[in-house]
């Protein structure tokens, strides 16, 4: 039987296929008699193109203790102050049956987006623009239809790892739980990513400084 390719040897081989360079790093903790199991640490990232500003990325620390251990996206950098924190989510119907969920008063003003959507984190610094934006809107709802795993968010996650993105606030449509290998999916997440990009980085470039 062939032996099942790591999620990063998948990587590797969508990048090729596509025309694309992927960085990666991998690395393992030092184990003990008292903690025998070996954690790894890992991420890698693949620019969209050459002429692109969107990177697909991947990150998994199990010992991370001081953000989120394990997510997988497509994240561009954007103009906002680095405080401005912002994450949300698909409306379920659990969502919708919590009357008293805190979450609901955070509000874009339209109902359509606002009836889909679940702010989990909503520290606003100058960002509403982005998701008061039509167009933007109607792509993440969109994409949070096409895999209900996705988050949408302003700085949710550690991307200190792609040069390009350190020290910058950044744009991502994320998931926590797995990483993503399939290309199919990888190319659904640059468009929709590639999408947002052109409908809001002109109207945040020209409104707000870092």
């Amino acid at each position: 039987m062939e032996e099942e390719k790591s999620s990063i040897q998948e990587l590797q081989a969508f990048a090729k296929r596509s025309g694309r360079e992927i960085e990666f790093s991998e690395g393992a903790y030092s184990s003990n008699a008292m903690q025998p199991i070996v954690f790894h640490k890992r991420f890698a990232y693949i620019k969209n193109n050459p002429n692109s500003k969107t990177y697909f990325a991947c990150f998994s620390d199990p010992k991370n203790v001081s953000g989120i251990a394990h997510y997988s996206g497509v994240f561009f950098s954007l103009p906002v102050s680095k405080s401005t924190k912002i994450s949300l989510r698909k409306k379920f119907i659990t969502d919708k049956l919590n009357f008293f969920s805190n979450k609901e008063k955070n509000k874009t003003g339209s109902q359509s987006f606002d009836s889909k959507v679940i702010f989990e984190e909503f520290q606003l610094t100058g960002a509403d623009r982005i998701f008061t934006n039509a167009r933007a809107q109607e792509i993440i709802k969109k994409a949070l239809d096409f895999d209900l795993r996705l988050r949408v968010g302003i700085n949710g996650v550690d991307m200190s790892f792609v040069p390009e993105l350190k020290g910058e606030s950044h744009f991502g449509i994320y998931t926590t739980q797995d990483w993503f290998v399939e290309p199919e999916k990888i190319e659904m997440l640059f468009k929709f990513v590639e999408k947002i990009r052109s409908h809001i980085i002109r109207e945040t470039e020209a409104s707000f400084i870092l």
